[in-house]
C-alpha cells in the first residue's frame, strides 16, 4: 500500500524548490515506503533544515534515482496533497498491521480488554501522526498566493441565474441550503440541478431521504422526453416503456442514487464517503436534511439536526466536494428543526413561490459567507419558472415590450 510516484514527486519538488519544505512540515522519512525516498527525505531535510538550500551532488545514495525525482518534481500547488496522500497512506499500513496483530492475539485467547486498549492506542497514534493544524502566518499568507495562481473548482448549477448569486456556481469545500415550505418546490430543484449535471458530465451523489430514486428521475426522464410526468402513471403507460429505455441510453450515468428514505446518520456518513471513493464526486444533493434520523439519546432534534448540518459542512472541506441540502420551512418562515444549516453552512436560499398554481418562483438569499447579497428574482420578477415536463425549473423569459414576464412555454401545460 504505497504510491511511489507521490514519493517520487516530492522528493524532486523539494530539491528544485527547498522552500517546499514548508508545506510539508509534518511529512517525516518513516512516512515513505520506498526504502531509498525514506533515506533521500532525511537527507534533504538535514540540508534545508540547516542551509536552506540541497546539494545536489552530496546525495549520492544513487545518482538515477535523483535525476528521476527531479525529472518528476511536481508544482509548489501539488505537494502538500502529495505530502498528505503519504502520511494517510502510511497511517493506514500502520492501522492495518496493527489490527492484524490484534486479531492474532485474540484468536489466540487474548484478552478483549487488552485489545480494545491496543486498538485505541493504535487509532491514536495514526490521527498524531496526521498534518499539523499549527501554521504560522507567512505559510498561511505563502499558501493563499499559491491557491490563487489556480482556478478554483467549481460546479454550474445549469441555472445562469442562480450560478450568478453562487459567484459562479458550487465551489468545493462549500455547503449550500435551500429551504421551502413544503410543495413548494424541493425536490424539483434537486432534481433539475441533478438533471443538469448528469449532463454536464459532473458525478454527483443524490441521497433520496423522501421520494424514491425511480419517483425522482421518472422527472428528469420525463424531462428529456418532454412528456408529463402522469404519462408514467397512465393506463397506456406499457407502451412507452421502450422509450424510457431509448432515453435513458441516450443520458449521462453521472447521477448515483442512493435509495434511502428515512436515512439515519451514520447512514448518511457511510454513503457519502463511499460514493467518494467509488464514483469520485464532486459532490452531493441531500433531499432533505431534516429526515436524516438516528438521533441519539439525551440531544433534542435541533441539537442532533445541528450536529448533521455541522458535519455536512466539515465533511465538504475535508474531501474537496459540495453539498445542496434541501430544508424545510416551518410554518413562523424558520427553518424546522433549528437553526442549524443557517450557522454551519455557506449559503442559504428560501424558494418562494406565492401561487402554487403557478409557475413563478424566487430564491431569497437568507445567509453568505462569501458573496454579496443577491437574490434570484423576486416576488414582482420571478426568476425561475416551474415547468410541468418534468417539473423541473428553467429561466424565465423576461419581455420589456409588454413590461410584465411571460414563459415561453404554456402555463400548467394549457
Amino acid at each position: 500500500m504505497n504510491d511511489a510516484t507521490a514519493e517520487q514527486q516530492i522528493i524532486g519538488t523539494l530539491i528544485c524548490h527547498p522552500v517546499a519544505i514548508k508545506h510539508v512540515e509534518s511529512l517525516r522519512g518513516s512516512h515513505f515506503q520506498v526504502d531509498i525516498y525514506a533515506d533521500l527525505f532525511d537527507d534533504i531535510f538535514k540540508q534545508i533544515a540547516s542551509t536552506g538550500a540541497v546539494n545536489i551532488a552530496s546525495l549520492t545514495q544513487n545518482p538515477s534515482v535523483v535525476a528521476a525525482c527531479v525529472s518528476a518534481s511536481s508544482s509548489l500547488v501539488n505537494i502538500g496533497t502529495l505530502a498528505d496522500k503519504v502520511i494517510e497512506l502510511a497511517n493506514r499500513k500502520s492501522l492495518i498491521e496493527s489490527c492484524q496483530s490484534i486479531a492474532a492475539d485474540l484468536v489466540g485467547g487474548g484478552d478483549v480488554g487488552k485489545a480494545l486498549s491496543d486498538l485505541k492506542s493504535a487509532s491514536e497514534l495514526v490521527s498524531l501522526s496526521g498534518s499539523s493544524k499549527f501554521h504560522n502566518a507567512h505559510v498561511v499568507a505563502e499558501n493563499i498566493a499559491v491557491q490563487m495562481k489556480v482556478d478554483l473548482p467549481c460546479t454550474p448549477t445549469g441555472l445562469s441565474r442562480l450560478d450568478s448569486a453562487l459567484g459562479g456556481g458550487f465551489y468545493e469545500g462549500k455547503a449550500y441550503g435551500f429551504a421551502a415550505r413544503k410543495k413548494v418546490g424541493k425536490t424539483i430543484l434537486a432534481s433539475t440541478v441533478s438533471y443538469n449535471l448528469n449532463e454536464a458530465g459532473l458525478p454527483h451523489l443524490f441521497i433520496c431521504g423522501e421520494m424514491g430514486e425511480n419517483e425522482v428521475h421518472q422527472r428528469c426522464l420525463a424531462r428529456k422526453m418532454n412528456v408529463y410526468p402522469s404519462a408514467f402513471r397512465s393506463k397506456d403507460r406499457h407502451l412507452l416503456a421502450g422509450k424510457v429505455i431509448e432515453t435513458a441510453r441516450s443520458m449521462q450515468k453521472n447521477a448515483i442514487y442512493y435509495d434511502r428514505p428515512g436515512i439515519t446518520f451514520e447512514e448518511l456518513k457511510n454513503a457519502v464517503g463511499l460514493a467518494k471513493v467509488r464514483y469520485d464526486i464532486k459532490g452531493f444533493i441531500l433531499d432533505y436534511w431534516q429526515l436524516v434520523g438516528g438521533k441519539p439519546k439525551g440531544l433534542t432534534q435541533a441539537e442532533h439536526s445541528g450536529d448533521v448540518a455541522q458535519w455536512i459542512a466539515d465533511i465538504c472541506r475535508k474531501l474537496g466536494i459540495w453539498a445542496m441540502v434541501m430544508a424545510q420551512i416551518n410554518q413562523d418562515g424558520n427553518t424546522r428543526g433549528g437553526e442549524g444549516i443557517r450557522l454551519s453552512f455557506d449559503q442559504v436560499y428560501q424558494i418562494h413561490r406565492k401561487d402554487l398554481s403557478q409557475p413563478q418562483a424566487w430564491f431569497e438569499m437568507m445567509d453568505t459567507r462569501y458573496t454579496g447579497w443577491c437574490n434570484v428574482g423576486s416576488e414582482t420578477v420571478p426568476g425561475l419558472m416551474m415547468n410541468e415536463k418534468g417539473p423541473f425549473f428553467e429561466e424565465f423569459a423576461v419581455y420589456e415590450k409588454e413590461d410584465k414576464q411571460k414563459p415561453l412555454f404554456s402555463i400548467m401545460g394549457k
